[in-house]
Formats: C-alpha cells, structure tokens, sequence
C-alpha cells in the first residue's frame, strides 16, 4: 500500500508540473513586473 501512496502522490505532481510549464499560467500572465524585476539580475 505504501508504494500505491508514493504513486499517487509523486506521478501527479510531474504531471502538474510537466503542464504548468508548457502552458502559460494565469498567474504567470499576471505577474510581468516581477519577471521585469528579475532579469535584470539574472
């Protein structure tokens, strides 16, 4: 059962993570002054 438990936790944070990343997200739109801010320095 704890390997059912790792599974389910693990393989559905790749996968928000996997589509978060290819598709823009509202709160990345919303937020173009805080990535103003930090290319500068990067």
């Amino acid at each position: 059962t704890a390997s059912w438990l790792i599974f389910l936790l693990i393989i559905p944070s790749k996968v928000l993570k996997h589509t978060f990343n290819n598709e823009p997200t509202p709160l990345s739109t919303e937020k173009p002054k805080t990535n103003a801010w930090d290319w500068p320095w990067h």
